[in-house]
């Protein structure tokens, strides 16, 4: 989840203003908005074996995960073989591990790193999911329109009658 919108990885997401948290500062001669989006993902164990606790996932904006994580989410508690639990991060503006955007006409990636030191041992260790992050209100005609869905099949004609 980012901002009020449910979203899946490795898609493009539009947000628009009213996803976003502002904070004004006025201080004078200075004013500025920062923006910032509330941010949930789902931790899960899909593997043979319990997870202790003790990883770390990061979380990058506009860096590949060899650049320094806005968001790290150390000390994870255990996590049972099946279990999912969801991980909430809520914007406030100066706090610490927060999503801080910065909306503007141009494409900008979210990325999550999970186990992002690989101190669990797992049978897949692609840990690293994706979004990008379209700003709405900032791009000239709003974002770009996805393309239609397929139409799905016809249902199944009825038995010919004998």
């Amino acid at each position: 989840r980012l901002g009020t919108q449910d979203l899946a990885w490795e898609t493009t997401a539009c947000i628009r203003t009213a996803d976003m948290r502002r904070f004004l500062i006025d201080r004078g001669e200075f004013r500025d908005t920062r923006y910032g989006l509330d941010f949930t993902y789902a931790e899960w164990n899909s593997g043979l074996d319990d997870a202790d606790g003790q990883w770390t996932n990061r979380i990058y904006y506009d860096s590949s995960t060899s650049g320094t994580a806005i968001i790290n989410d150390i000390n994870r508690l255990s996590l049972q073989v099946g279990q999912t639990r969801n991980v909430t991060h809520a914007w406030a503006s100066g706090a610490v591990n927060v999503v801080n955007v910065y909306p503007d006409a141009y494409p900008h990636t979210l990325t999550l790193l999970m186990d992002a030191d690989d101190d669990l041992p797992e049978e897949n260790e692609n840990n690293e999911w994706s979004i990008t992050l379209l700003f709405d209100d900032f791009i000239p005609g709003g974002c770009p329109a996805s393309p239609p869905s397929p139409s799905p099949p016809p249902p199944p004609s009825p038995p010919a009658p004998r």
